[in-house]
């Protein structure tokens, strides 16, 4: 069985994110904010089935999924993995710049 981790930066994104998506306005009530958050962490962990894409720039995780949370954002989540354990090492979306640099190597 294939088993994922989060670096502690990953970690701490994906904790805050639905306090951050109340705080900016995406979200109305706290519990919605909170699925929103959840559906992207049962995608995390689901990585191992998901398909995989190289990306340009290996320093932010050799391989991504991509996770499309509405039609307005995708999220891209980098990863490394020997096959049996995958590392969550970045965490994005389409909505900032970071992630063309490992989606198209800028």
């Amino acid at each position: 069985m294939e088993k994922v981790a989060l670096t502690p930066k990953v970690l701490s994104q994906v904790t805050k994110l639905s306090k951050l998506l109340l705080q900016k306005g995406y979200f109305s009530y706290l519990e919605n904010a909170q699925t929103y958050a959840n559906n992207l962490v049962d995608f995390i962990y689901s990585i191992p089935t998901q398909k995989h894409y190289i990306t340009k720039q290996p320093r932010f995780g050799r391989y991504y999924c991509r996770y499309k949370a509405n039609k307005h954002t995708t999220y891209y989540i980098a990863f490394d993995t020997d096959g049996t354990r995958y590392l969550i090492k970045n965490i994005t979306t389409n909505h900032t710049a970071d992630y063309a640099r490992y989606i198209k190597g800028i």
